[in-house]
Formats: C-alpha cells, structure tokens, sequence
C-alpha cells in the first residue's frame, strides 16, 4: 500500500468541484496535458489497487479514498464532473465536512509519498490510521537486532547467536528457553546495556537489520555495533541502537492504574490528534478488544464518562466498571496496554518472564500478541520464558534453547516445542526431572518394579495407598492397575 496526495482540477482557479466529483463518479484522474506526462505515468503504472490517495486543492484537504480500480482512459469525458481523461475507480473512505488548510505540500497535481519521514506521509497515515481505528505508532528508524556475539561475559565464552529466519531476515519475535542459570535474564542484562566502550578488551557486536536505506549511513545489509569503539569505523547507528532498546525486567512495575492509563491514551488522541471522543473511543476499543479477543475473554470495552471512569461490557450487554475486572485481567491489560500506548513502535522490547501473574491459559496465547504487536508496529520482542505454556505455543524459528555445557551457553535452534505438550517440555527444554513430585514418583516406580516381579498382591496394596493419596484417575496409575487385572488372570 502506497500514499499519494492528487489535485483533480482542470486549468481553472475557481474550479472547486471535487466533492460532487467523488460523490457522483466515484473516480479520481488526471487531463491529458503535455507537460504532465511522468505525472500521468505514475498514474497508470505506478499506482495500484489498494494505495490510498489524499484529495486536496492546495492546502485545502477534501477527501482520503482507496484505489480500486486499474487504470482506464475516456477519450471523451464529461466536461462537468469527470472532464479527465485517465481515471480510476475509487472508494471514498473520508470527506472532510469542515475545511482544513493545514496539508503540508499545496503545489503539484499528483505526488508519492514514500518516506516516512516526510511530513506529507505522516498528515496522509494518521488519517488513514484514525478512520481505520489503529492505534497510532510513534515515529522513527526500525530497529531489529539480526544477531549476537559474544567473546568472554561470565558463561558466555565465544558466543554467537541468530534472529534471523530461513529467508535471512531478522526475527519479530524471539524467545529464550533454557534450565536455570543457562543465561537468559543475563542476556537480555547484556543487550540493554550494551554500549561502546574504549577500554573493552573483546570483539563483542550487535548486528542489526538494516532492510530501510534511511535507517543507517551505510551500505551494509547488517552492520555490526561493536562494544569495542574503536572497531566502529564508518558504521553509524550506535546511537540509534542505544535508544531503541527497552528492557522490562522481572521488577518491571506494570501496577499503573489500567484507568488511568487508557484515559491519558483517549486524551492524547483527542487533544494531539483532534480526534472526536466517539473515535477515540473506538480506537481504544479496537486495542482492547483485539488482545481480549486472543485470550477468549468474555468482556469488551465500553466507553469513558466524563470523570475518565472506564467501563466494560460482557456478551449479556451489562456494563460494568473497571473495578469489575479480575486482578489478572487488569494485570494483563495493563502490561499490552503499555505497549499499545508506549513509544515502542520500532523498538527492541526485552521482556524477562512476560508469564508472571498470568494464568496458564493466557500463556499459551500471549505469543499471538506480542507477534501481532510486532507486525503492526515494525517492533521486535525478545523473551527469556520459564514458562512450559508459552515455550510450547512458541514457533520452531522462534524459539531458542539456552543449555549449558562445560560451563558454557550453547544455543538450540533446531528443536521444535510448537504444539508439544507440557510435559515433553517440561523434560526436554526446561530439564526436568521428574513432573511430579519425587516422594509419589518413586513409590510409583516402586510399584512397578513389584508388578514386573510378579509380586502381585503387594502391587495392588502399594497402589491403593497411593490412589488414596492422589486419586484414583491418574493416568499412569490406571494403566499399572489395568496391567495389574490382566496379568492377575
């Protein structure tokens, strides 16, 4: 999708009929004049079905309408309305009702805009993201980092890690599993402080994902960011990688009031954006109601009142206060809130165990959030997890697996959790030994090793002692008591 800002006016200073044009026609176009011929190319060639394009007089903004038609060319046009004769179909998607002379670029019948620094482009997304109810990412260079290298940092010795998928592309989403004391939180530790240094000894990097011509002042697909200064020659982007990062550790306070929150978010956007309480309102509710709509919530958000109390609303319609949410309800609000409403678009989110105060259903499906987030907002999240629910819903390219050997970090990027049950990694990823606790599991072995010996009566009264302890449903009991009946025979 591509912004463009068109004039559709004739040779005529008192032409001001683009509203009735749209209106009565449903096309924008460009006359066929000499002068205007690359203009009329980017038209027919460049343009495509789906750009979005500005209507404007000057700095006058008329309408934003969405391409959806080729490009065609009407020898004889009517003269009244459609006098041009390259057009296209269009959708309107907004006519402004008040007159607004505030569009940045007034000269020119017909411009792209690429860049994203460009003021134009910026005047052009923020409608765009206002009438489709986005949420409104803050500006700035994409961050990713691509890769990791390490010389000599505590159990880190000549280590190197990849975010980059099969295709070679930096990762959106990473997340770091591992036993206890594999590295993980002290790895993100590494990341966010990691700045030049003078006297650094090591060849330490970063290498970061350069996919935007203007993101860095270099030619290098992935320059590397050395810790070591002296290593840096020619390569920018040290600053902008220290300024990028954003660490939310394991104390990182996510207590802010979840009120107060989505009611500095409605002031921003009506007062920087001038937007109407009812959009703002949707914009809200479209945040809210995408992150509860991935953890099968029962409840969605309803409105502010004029003293920022918010409201909710369950699938019977009654409304109900904030207050009406469950502790992990807010919690969870409160923490994806943050990012929605963060400066974090183009950022490197670190996150050091994102499972705390969540239920384990919630885990399983918080990954889909962060990814959308990522997707939406040309972010990257980093996670060190001890959580079994989300190691398992984490994709195989995703996923990296911290194990310790002669007391150092190795990586595992080949192991897929995606889908596995809890238990699989709970023993293959996470080391542990024993899903149950040790005293019952040895009385079980115990039990077995009495049915291997024939010792039958002995078995059956060492099983209904345990089974008076834990139950009689347990699986691994109920198949040693079917082993037991049949063998008895």
């Amino acid at each position: 999708m591509t912004y463009w800002h068109i004039q559709l006016h004739p040779n005529d200073s008192n032409f001001k009929n683009e509203i009735n044009i749209l209106k009565e026609t449903s096309l924008i176009g460009l006359g066929a004049w000499k002068k205007g011929q690359a203009q009329i190319n980017l038209f027919n060639k460049d343009m495509e079905i789906g750009d979005i394009v500005l209507v404007k007089r000057g700095q006058l903004t008329i309408a934003l309408v969405e391409v959806v038609g080729e490009a065609l060319f009407e020898p004889e046009p009517n003269k009244v309305l459609d006098w041009f004769e390259h057009r296209r179909k269009i959708k309107i998607l907004e006519i402004l009702e008040i007159e607004k002379y505030d569009f940045p670029q007034p000269r020119g019948t017909l411009s792209k805009s690429i860049s994203k620094k460009t003021s134009t482009y910026q005047y052009i997304n923020d409608w765009y993201n206002k009438l489709m109810n986005y949420p409104l990412p803050a500006s700035g260079k994409k961050i990713n980092i691509s890769g990791i290298y390490i010389e000599n940092y505590k159990m880190f010795v000549d280590f190197k890690l990849s975010f980059l998928n099969k295709k070679g592309e930096a990762l959106p989403l990473i997340v770091l599993a591992g036993i206890n004391g594999s590295g993980k939180t002290t790895l993100l530790e590494y990341i966010d402080k990691f700045d030049t240094q003078k006297n650094f000894k090591h060849k330490d990097y970063i290498e970061i994902e350069n996919t935007d011509k203007d993101d860095f002042f270099t030619s290098e697909k992935r320059p590397k960011i050395y810790k070591f200064s002296t290593l840096n020659s020619g390569i920018s982007g040290i600053k902008e990688l220290r300024n990028k990062i954003r660490y939310f550790p394991v104390t990182a306070n996510f207590t802010k009031d979840t009120q107060e929150l989505i009611a500095i978010y409605s002031n921003q956007l009506i007062k920087n954006k001038d937007y109407r309480p009812s959009e703002a309102y949707e914009s809200i509710k479209k945040i809210i109601n995408d992150i509860f709509s991935s953890l099968d919530f029962n409840v969605s958000f309803s409105r502010l009142d004029e003293k920022d109390n918010v409201f909710f609303i369950n699938k019977e319609g009654i409304e109900f206060p904030i207050d009406g949410l469950s502790t992990g309800e807010k919690t969870l609000l409160s923490k994806i809130f943050n990012l929605y409403i963060g400066d974090y678009a183009g950022k490197v989110i670190l996150i050091d165990e994102p499972e705390l105060s969540l239920h384990p259903n919630w885990q399983v499906k918080v990954l889909d959030i962060y990814e959308n987030f990522c997707k939406n907002h040309n972010s990257q999240i980093i996670i060190a997890t001890h959580s079994p629910q989300i190691i398992g819903s984490a994709k195989k390219e995703y996923l990296r697996i911290l194990s310790i050997s002669n007391g150092q970090v190795e990586v595992i990027d080949d192991l897929t959790s995606y889908g596995r049950d809890i238990n699989w990694v709970l023993k293959n990823v996470m080391g542990v030994q024993s899903i149950r606790i040790v005293k019952i599991a040895e009385r079980i072995k115990e039990c077995q090793e009495l049915l291997n010996k024939e010792k039958y009566s002995e078995c059956e009264e060492s099983l209904n002692d345990i089974e008076n302890e834990i139950g009689e449903d347990d699986p691994e009991l109920l198949k040693l008591r079917n082993i037991l009946f049949f063998e008895q025979d």
